[in-house]
């Protein structure tokens, strides 16, 4: 399965879907930086700033073979999306998890993060993405993808893109914010 996808959405432009490249560093800076404080308070994974940006790309020899960072290029070659599957296990998920009777294996339950910059939302560029990371999951033979440190509550439209993608609610958690779990099956697809 090819790591690279272009991809045409509702605006008829072209996309491309691609695992990061540590030369990337200065545009993913110039993405995490550009997207509002709004987009940045709602994606906890990790910070979204300028000097994470370069660090990330300096260390991508390091990370876990079964990590996948995805960024996203407009026609510029702007970096306008980005993407974690990880399977690195989470204690704080593994026990949420395992109040709704779910007990996550690290091989066979992934962890996702989206973020897509505000004007590219809503164009079904995620929705196209989603369509090549499930493909992508189901090779290697995931059963579920985790919503990474689950969605704000308040974040309805993040919210229903993950219903209209196949996600499941499966309960709320408090942080400091109302946040709700939500998991992908992928073998059922």
């Amino acid at each position: 399965m090819s790591l690279s996808q272009v991809l045409t959405c509702r605006d008829n432009q072209q996309y491309t879907f691609r695992v990061i490249e540590s030369s990337d560093a200065p545009k993913l800076a110039d993405y995490f930086t550009g997207l509002s404080e709004v987009t940045r308070k709602r994606f906890a994974p990790h910070p979204l700033t300028a000097d994470y940006a370069y660090s990330l790309c300096q260390h991508l020899s390091v990370i876990p073979l079964k990590t996948l960072l995805m960024v996203i290029e407009n026609q510029n070659e702007e970096i306008i999306g980005y993407f974690i599957l990880d399977s690195k296990e989470s204690v704080e998920e593994y026990q949420r998890y395992l109040n709704y009777q779910m007990d996550l294996t690290q091989s066979l339950d992934w962890y996702f993060a989206p973020c897509i910059a505000e004007n590219y939302q809503n164009k079904g560029l995620s929705s196209a993405c989603m369509q090549y990371i499930v493909k992508y999951a189901q090779a290697m033979h995931i059963e579920n993808i985790i919503l990474m440190g689950g969605t704000q509550k308040s974040n309805f439209q993040a919210i229903a893109f993950y219903e209209k993608n196949g996600f499941i609610k499966l309960g709320e958690f408090q942080t400091d914010v109302d946040n709700v779990d939500m998991y992908l099956p992928i073998q059922h697809l």
